[in-house]
């Protein structure tokens, strides 16, 4: 009797250590975040920002319409597009943690977004002026609460400028709205 209790005992809690492991262990099946995987939906676990951990390179490439929306300027940026310096994107209206990262090339910028879930972003060009250009990301909700997935992605969108950026400020601002 005595060795009963003892080894029930041990059996509970080896039942109990394998319970917790589970629940606090990684399934090493599942992509880690940030690998690339086909199915679009990794990301980077930190926006890209145009430093060494800037993983953005690896992304599948993302071609206008192919989540089933109408966004003509989700995609890649320009070959040979040129990172625009900090110093020239002005980015203190963004939420904090949006990525700032502006490429160019010619007279295309490239913006590169933060979206989630079930939200879409695009890119509106605003005013235009010897000193300054303005960008839009325009964040899109659905209107009707809906499951959604819990990912982060970084679409790069386009806009088309009037002339060449030159010396002009890039002034970054976002805008959620829902439909």
């Amino acid at each position: 009797m005595r060795h009963t209790k003892w080894l029930n005992a041990i059996a509970g809690s080896a039942v109990l250590a394998m319970v917790l492991a589970g629940c606090g262990g990684g399934d090493s099946a599942q992509p880690a975040a940030g690998d690339g995987a086909e199915n679009g939906t990794s990301a980077p676990a930190e926006p890209p920002s145009g430093k060494p951990n800037d993983q953005s390179a690896n992304q599948p490439d993302q071609k206008p319409g192919a989540d089933g929306q109408d966004r003509p300027n989700v995609g890649q940026p320009p070959k040979g597009a040129e990172p625009v310096p900090d110093k020239q994107v002005e980015a203190k209206n963004l939420p904090q943690g949006h990525p700032t990262k502006v490429l160019v090339k010619g007279t295309t910028l490239a913006v590169t977004a933060q979206e989630s879930g079930c939200d879409k972003a695009t890119a509106e060009l605003g005013k235009q002026s010897a000193s300054q250009v303005e960008v839009t990301v325009v964040i899109t909700q659905p209107k009707q609460p809906r499951m959604c997935t819990m990912d982060i992605r970084y679409p790069v969108l386009t806009v088309e400028l009037d002339k060449p950026l030159a010396d002009r400020t890039v002034v970054l601002t976002v805008e959620k709205q829902k439909k």
